[in-house]
């Protein structure tokens, strides 16, 4: 049985989902009560975003095996995943009544405080994590990002930094930041090269796309800002503020019927969407169509 166990969690962390849960499926038909692989099975559903599943899953492993911390993290995440974010922070909490030192505990923790609303205990639980996992950057990466839902720019910027200074490869520093930049600090030319680096570690993320593009319109680039919100537009095609920003981006380029055309699809489906109004507003205006 732990030789098929093994196996099953080899397939696991190689993203071989399908293998993995018959693995751990055919342990269960012998062994019901194997609560590891109750586990391994509901984050298998979280991945997969059934979370309904997940927690019934993750649950009936915890009757067997109260004292496994992991388990209470992994059903907190599948509670967020439905946003039962009361029931998640409880599930933390007994995390932390069994082992009170443990960084995925108070990560989830803070995000699912950060869910609920309740921005100063999450800032405290992310706090926790930058303070006491110095090499880990996710620490200050998610207290950054906690920070600036509360308007505070400056300080979740220093904090994004923090992240990278910790992990240069921190994907969501590195669009944290980015867009930080470019929306509250106005200053598209720092904001470009984190927004790219983005991109590159999360090429299915389309807000990286999307906001990268926005920097270059920004910029003046507005060839380039095109094919980049392509690729955003691959991964959400009805998103209709990214379809407002192709506009933006074709009416710098001086095509007026290739922004309008954006403008009127996003309108087909939202007529009162504000952005596409007020650019289908600029392109008639340029268009000498004042009425």
């Amino acid at each position: 049985m732990s030789d098929l166990f093994t196996e099953a969690m080899t397939h696991h962390r190689a993203g071989q989902l399908d293998r993995a849960a018959e693995l751990y499926r055919t342990i269960l038909s012998t062994n019901p009560n194997h609560a590891d692989s109750l586990n391994l099975l509901g984050v298998i559903a979280h991945q997969r975003g059934d979370d309904a599943q997940a927690v019934e899953l993750i649950q009936k492993a915890i009757q067997f095996r109260s004292d496994r911390p992991a388990y209470y993290v992994n059903l907190a995440a599948a509670l967020r995943g439905l946003q039962r974010f009361d029931d998640a922070v409880a599930c933390c909490h007994a995390a932390l009544k069994v082992q009170d030192n443990l960084p995925e505990a108070y990560l989830n923790l803070g995000q699912a405080l950060q869910g609920a609303g309740r921005l100063g205990e999450a800032e405290q639980a992310f706090r926790w994590v930058a303070e006491n996992c110095p090499n880990d950057s996710r620490g200050p990466q998610t207290l950054a990002g906690c920070l600036r839902v509360q308007g505070r720019s400056d300080e979740a910027i220093s904090f994004y930094r923090e992240a990278l200074a910790r992990n240069p490869a921190d994907a969501a520093a590195h669009l944290g930041v980015g867009t930080e930049l470019l929306r509250a600090h106005q200053n598209p030319g720092a904001a470009e090269p984190h927004l790219q680096r983005a991109t590159e570690l999360l090429p299915r993320e389309a807000t990286a796309w999307k906001n990268y593009g926005s920097c270059l319109v920004k910029l003046g680039r507005e060839q380039e800002a095109l094919r980049v919100f392509a690729e955003a537009m691959r991964l959400t095609p009805n998103d209709p503020e990214l379809g407002c920003n192709v506009g933006q981006a074709w009416l710098g380029c001086g095509n007026r019927q290739a922004a309008e055309n954006c403008f009127q699809a996003v309108l087909k489906f939202q007529p009162f969407f504000s952005g596409a109004q007020v650019g289908l507003a600029a392109v008639l205006r340029e268009a000498d169509r004042v009425e």
